[in-house]
């Protein structure tokens, strides 16, 4: 059992224009995804635009909490050996690792 009628043979205003139509021929106009109360006829109803409601953006990524510097092992006589990854002027790897911890 339903609650309301159909309203199959009902007649209603178009508030916008005060025409006649079938009750079920009117549309809820909505604002912002909210209902504004007002029953339309289709040659009164404006949808909703796009730009009118904005998107939702998720927000961005945060930092790590305890970063950790990138530790790469340099060949010896490699020419890169004053990368920004290695131990500064081709110390001793495992020297250098031990004095950041």
């Amino acid at each position: 059992m339903t609650a309301y009628a159909s309203g199959k043979y009902s007649k209603a205003t178009c508030d916008r224009c005060g025409g006649v139509y079938a009750y079920g021929a009117l549309k809820e106009e909505y604002k912002n995804h909210q209902r504004t109360g007002l029953l339309t006829c289709i040659e009164c109803w404006d949808g909703e635009h796009p730009q009118d409601v904005p998107t939702k953006h998720r927000p961005d990524p945060q930092a790590l909490r305890h970063p950790r510097p990138r530790l790469e092992r340099v060949a010896e006589g490699d020419s890169t050996a004053n990368n920004a990854f290695g131990p500064p002027d081709g110390e001793d790897y495992e020297a250098w690792a031990r004095t950041q911890v």
